[in-house]
């Protein structure tokens, strides 16, 4: 192999390397060394912000994970447990948490799924005056959906939304 083609042989090496370690999620480690992994049901990591378990009717983070058998779930953190109130809306469901707050704007940023193969295209958490819209626009029926809450890490909670696979 010549000079320039080694060259170019390592450049697109290189810069498949960057690629690939973009699309796998790496630890973010703070000033201390301390690694945060992302707020996620089962995980360790506390979410972002001064809102700390058990100070209200506060959302703290909204999230969606791809599971096994390609499953999909939405989940959103609360700082104390909710229920939320599930209807029908077109093309998808909301989720209504009555009092509920969402003090970090970076919360109410939408979650945009439609590069994934989920049934879930977008989700959305909206501020009103009785509480927090959270809008799941589907592209596909699945029918209904069954939130669940569970008892998260340091007394959060998690409201989980499990999706079913993308059918063809």
């Amino acid at each position: 192999m010549c000079g320039s083609s080694r060259r170019l042989a390592s450049l697109s090496i290189g810069a498949l390397l960057a690629i690939l370690s973009a699309l796998v999620p790496a630890p973010i480690a703070d000033a201390e060394g301390t690694q945060y992994e992302g707020v996620r049901p089962g995980g360790d990591s506390l979410p972002p912000g001064a809102i700390r378990a058990g100070q209200g009717r506060y959302i703290t983070f909204p999230g969606f994970q791809m599971l096994d058998g390609g499953r999909s779930r939405v989940f959103v953190q609360t700082a104390v447990r909710m229920e939320p109130t599930v209807r029908r809306i077109e093309g998808g469901f909301e989720l209504f948490l009555e009092g509920a707050r969402i003090p970090l704007r970076t919360n109410r940023l939408p979650l945009e799924t439609e590069h994934f193969e989920t049934p879930l295209s977008r989700v959305t958490e909206k501020q009103e005056k009785k509480g927090a819209a959270i809008r799941l626009q589907m592209r596909k029926d699945i029918g209904a959906i069954s939130p669940r809450v569970v008892e998260g890490k340091d007394g959060y909670f998690f409201i989980l939304v499990e999706l079913p696979p993308l059918a063809p």
